[in-house]
């Protein structure tokens, strides 16, 4: 080939040259990005797709109790204030300054029957006292003169009429109407002698009954008259608590509505001090009409000589304390006490609750609701006699689930394979940024020349 020949050939080729080079540039990515699709979609059609699984469902953790059939006594709740039986305000029958009082006459002091409490200047009445038996003693004197003088008329008339032929005296004759006025004053003198002697004798205020002071209003000096109230008071001999019940509380309550009814027990409580302390009592009658604001019966309980009943061990009743009260009803015969929260449907009547049964598995149990009062469910013992009721339900319990009792592991298969699932990550690989750091040590050696 000539040089010309040469020079042409090379002159075309460095022509050509940056043609290539662009196709080059174009062409490459747009190959490459068409392999690579190729090839997920070959490696995405050979794998199945994953499967979503929902994780298995924890097995509801129950509580259970062994129904056993017994003898229970009905308990009716109620509240009510401590209510004195006897209560009174003492007041004098005369008047006067009050001269001495009684150690007991203090706000919250014991006194007892016959005790004086009390003592108002009666100097005044013995005075009148002295005056009425100088009265009875003038009276007695002209009683007797004129018992004198009319036995003298009597026999000056005999002596005397008989001669001048008269044969009946008049009554004035005979002083019999001066013999009437003289008894007549030593009477009015002996009744004023008895008013001073029990105005003496009412000068001294005495208790009326064993009891207590509510509260004093006079002292020492003060001046009374028999329309001051010297103090209130309440006798101890027993006190009364109203207690208010419901009709639908009745059914197995028998009220002592009668003469020789009996007298159902009552126990109240308070607690005073931060302690529970606990009276007993009995429901002594019920009142004559229906409550017209609540619309219940109100039924009296009645604690005879509490202050006695208390003891040192108790502090004692107070009026006007807050109790509760629990009053002994009927006694049913073989029955099962539930919690409340065993029972599904609660309606006296029939209800249900759930059993466990071999498999651990819940059915439902009907069973006759007799009583429910606070935290307990009386129910016939029928067919849950030895049984294991549940008494912690699941809240969406259903027939034929299965649960566990507490300490029990869920040994169902797919419960065991989360578990292990779990296990198997709880220790996790390192990341990838771990994975692809270079050892520290090579990265420190220097890089060799080739």
């Amino acid at each position: 080939m000539s040089r010309t020949e040469l020079s042409t050939v090379e002159q075309s080729e460095s022509e050509l040259l940056p043609v290539f080079v662009w196709l080059v540039r174009i062409l490459l990515p747009m190959v490459i990005i068409g392999v690579a699709i190729v090839v997920g979609r070959m490696i995405l059609s050979g794998e199945e797709p994953a499967k979503r699984r929902a994780p298995p469902r924890p097995q509801p953790v129950v509580e259970v109790f062994k129904a056993e059939p017994i003898d229970y006594t009905i308990k009716i709740s109620s509240q009510g204030t401590v209510e004195a039986r006897t209560t009174g305000t003492l007041q004098p029958e005369v008047a006067g300054k009050v001269v001495n009082i009684s150690s007991s006459f203090r706000d919250g002091g014991f006194f007892i029957a016959g005790e004086t409490l009390l003592q108002i200047d009666d100097r005044e009445y013995r005075a009148q006292l002295a005056i009425s038996r100088a009265e009875i003693a003038r009276s007695q004197l002209a009683l007797n003169q004129e018992r004198t003088l009319g036995s003298q008329a009597r026999n000056d008339f005999k002596r005397l009429g008989s001669s001048s032929g008269n044969t009946k005296p008049s009554t004035l004759a005979l002083r019999k109407p001066q013999l009437e006025v003289a008894q007549a004053d030593l009477a009015a003198a002996k009744a004023r002698l008895e008013i001073a002697e029990l105005a003496i004798e009412r000068s001294t205020i005495l208790a009326p009954y064993n009891g207590r002071i509510i509260s004093k209003n006079v002292d020492v000096g003060q001046y009374v008259t028999p329309s001051t109230m010297l103090a209130s008071i309440y006798a101890t001999d027993a006190v009364e608590v109203r207690l208010p019940l419901a009709d639908a509380k009745l059914r197995y309550l028998q009220l002592p509505e009668r003469v020789g009814d009996p007298q159902p027990p009552v126990t109240l409580s308070a607690t005073v001090a931060g302690k529970k302390q606990s009276w007993s009592a009995r429901l002594i009658r019920t009142e004559g009409s229906i409550d017209a604001t609540s619309r219940q019966r109100v039924a009296i309980a009645q604690i005879v000589d509490p202050f006695a009943e208390a003891g040192r061990s108790k502090t004692p009743i107070k009026i006007g304390q807050f109790v509760e009260a629990q009053i002994s009803g009927e006694t049913l015969s073989n029955v099962v006490v539930l919690p409340t929260t065993a029972i599904q449907g609660r309606e006296q009547g029939r209800s249900s609750v759930f059993v466990l049964d071999d498999e651990q598995q819940l059915q439902r149990e009907s069973v006759v609701l007799l009583w429910q009062g606070g935290e307990s469910a009386v129910v016939e013992a029928g067919a849950l006699n030895g049984q294991q009721v549940v008494v912690t339900a699941p809240p969406f319990g259903t027939e034929g689930m299965k649960v566990r009792l507490p300490g029990q592991l869920d040994k169902r298969p797919e419960a065991e394979s989360a578990k292990r699932k779990g296990a198997g990550t709880d220790r996790p690989e390192g990341s990838a940024a771990e994975n692809n750091r270079p050892d520290s040590r090579a990265s420190r050696t220097p890089a060799t020349k080739s």
